[in-house]
């Protein structure tokens, strides 16, 4: 009996109105608004209030569209669902990779502000945060293995914890405000308040945490609506205010130097009360984002897994109803992101798939109103809205980062090599696999051919070249991709005559473990060359003017040749003969 609940593809319906609205609050209610509100004023100045409740406006906008798709339409999974319903396919595949990707990130970053509150309030050094992040993401992910009615209740607690900080914060830094703050109120115009608008609206993803779980409502047509809406109203205003108030205070060259920019502005209007007030509002704020990022990434994880894109053991649920191998995998790439230096960036980029992801959504809306006319909607949207929102995210998609706009690209191109070796017969993806990975190798030497094979790292006391080791490493990728495509095992012993114990068939496989290994190890060196290149480490010295174009050229392909050699050398590395299968 016990086996039949854990093999149990079905999660339970067990969560309240209350309960999603906390969801929705404290997934969106995160480590962001730490995090990005320093930025943001420096792009926008005292305008950026503006900018928030342009965000705010533009959520309400796709919170209609989620509050008519989730209620008609109550599974786990969320927006991946709805593509899936409308498309199917690349599309549907590529919504819910984007939405896992944000949450997973969102998630490590949560961790991180976590860890780096405690190390301001402490003193801990950075190198020792790391650990703090990695425990607090085990305790989480302990939690949720007891099911989602249990992390729910931690949920509401923090929320209620976490609206009574913001509004005493709010309430009392609101007397400190200086009119002359606030002047000039538009120092970058119009331009300088969409692009923070663009910038800061990762920080209300949270809401579609809401229909990532709505499998789990246990009254989706009526408490959906209400909740996405709810949660996106109560945010708007809090987000609003605090930018308000932080501007007000301080002012807004000072919150975008700020190391910790509401810190500051704690300080500034009650000393060190301040520090402590914002401190534990913090805390409470990246906890609750934490908790809400392993639910809804856990949660595609598990749709994408139901549907076939993942292996079947993480479409599986345990005695609580949870999808444990899918909470596990979450988990396991925020530790990842946890323990790089560039999760920040990443987190950026989090803006890029999520706005492309919500316009996929959003678009979803008026196929399935055609597709399924004849079912029941306990919630309908303004026809306008759909496309209206679709607009709307693709024209603020154009003001993000070029760098972020060109990893974000590489990551869909991931992505699609995940859904290209999904679908092709077992037979024929190792071939699939070495022409994708081939293409990878070949881009990266076209991009080494443009900048005249140069590309000097300087550390500080020496100059390196880089370009010699990520050429060998290309042409690395390009023999392996042969190897992936032409197995070697079969042109030495022979299709009929496989033998496992074959010495040569033995010594074959040596030499493909020992490409392949060496292949992963150039793949991890792409990755770390991405992120000096990223943080402006390499110079380009053929490049001249060119630099800027030419950098984004080469991030693009970094990322592209990283990922391409690590899963073409696992694959390579995982090879059995016995069986005559690849």
């Amino acid at each position: 009996m016990e086996q039949e609940e854990q093999e149990n593809s079905e999660v339970k319906r067990e969560v309240g109105v209350y309960t999603l609205i906390a969801i929705g609050v404290g997934g969106t209610l995160g480590a962001s608004i730490f995090a990005i509100l320093g930025y943001a004023a420096g792009m926008a100045g005292p305008s950026v209030v503006l900018s928030f409740l342009i965000g705010g406006l533009l959520t309400v906008l796709v919170g209609l569209t989620y509050s008519e798709l989730s209620s008609t339409f109550p599974e786990s999974g969320g927006g991946y669902t709805f593509a899936k319903k409308a498309y199917g396919g690349l599309p549907a595949f590529l919504t819910g990779w984007l939405m896992a990707f944000s949450n997973i990130v969102f998630g490590a970053l949560s961790a991180l502000g976590f860890a780096q509150i405690i190390g301001f309030v402490a003193g801990i050094p950075y190198i020792m945060q790391i650990p703090i992040a990695l425990a607090l993401l085990l305790l989480f992910t302990v939690l949720n293995f007891r099911g989602i009615e249990e992390s729910g209740r931690t949920q509401i607690i923090l929320v209620v914890v976490l609206i009574i900080g913001f509004a005493i914060f709010t309430g009392i830094s609101a007397f400190f405000v200086s009119e002359a703050n606030l002047q000039p109120f538009m120092p970058a115009g119009w331009p300088g308040i969409i692009e923070a608008t663009s910038f800061t609206f990762v920080s209300y993803f949270g809401f579609e945490t809401i229909a990532t779980v709505s499998g789990e409502a246990s009254e989706p047509g009526k408490d959906i609506a209400v909740a996405t809406m709810a949660s996106v109203l109560i945010c708007t205003v809090i987000f609003v205010s605090i930018a308000w108030v932080a501007i007000g205070v301080v002012g807004g060259d000072a919150l975008a130097a700020a190391v910790s920019p509401l810190m500051l502005v704690g300080e500034e209007a009650f000393g060190l009360g301040g520090i402590a007030l914002v401190g534990v509002v913090g805390a409470i704020a990246t906890l609750s984002s934490l908790n809400t990022s392993l639910l809804a990434s856990s949660r595609i994880v598990f749709a994408l897994a139901r549907d076939g894109f993942m292996p079947d053991r993480v479409s599986k649920t345990n005695e609580n109803g949870v999808p444990v191998a899918a909470l596990i995998l979450a988990a396991a790439l925020m530790a990842v992101f946890v323990s790089t230096g560039v999760v920040e960036y990443v987190a950026h980029v989090a803006d890029f798939n999520l706005f492309v992801a919500l316009i996929l959504v959003t678009i979803s809306l008026l196929f399935l109103r055609r597709k399924r006319a004849v079912l029941e909607r306990p919630f309908k949207s303004p026809r306008i809205t759909a496309p209206l929102s679709a607009i709307a995210l693709g024209f603020f998609l154009l003001f993000l980062n070029n760098v972020a706009i060109a990893t974000g690209v590489a990551i869909v191109f991931v992505g699609i090599i995940i859904y290209l070796m999904k679908i092709t017969p077992r037979a024929n993806r190792a071939l699939t696999l070495g022409g994708i990975s081939g293409a990878a190798g070949y881009a990266l030497l076209f991009v080494m051919w443009i900048g005249d094979w140069s590309l000097v790292w300087n550390t500080g006391t020496l100059e390196l070249e880089l370009a010699p080791f990520l050429t060998v490493g290309s042409v690395a990728l390009l023999f392996t991709s042969l190897l992936c495509a032409i197995p070697l095992g079969r042109l030495f012993v022979g299709d009929e005559s496989i033998d496992p114990a074959s010495p040569t068939l033995h010594r074959v496989k040596i030499f493909e473990d020992i490409i392949a290994a060496i292949t992963i190890i150039f793949g991890v060196f792409a990755l770390g060359a991405f992120y000096i290149v990223f943080h402006g480490g390499v110079t380009f010295p053929a490049m001249g003017e060119m630099a800027v174009g030419y950098r984004l050229l080469l991030i693009l392909s970094l990322v592209g040749y990283a990922f391409s050699a690590i899963i073409a050398g696992i694959v390579l590395w995982q090879r059995k003969y016995a069986t005559m299968e690849e």
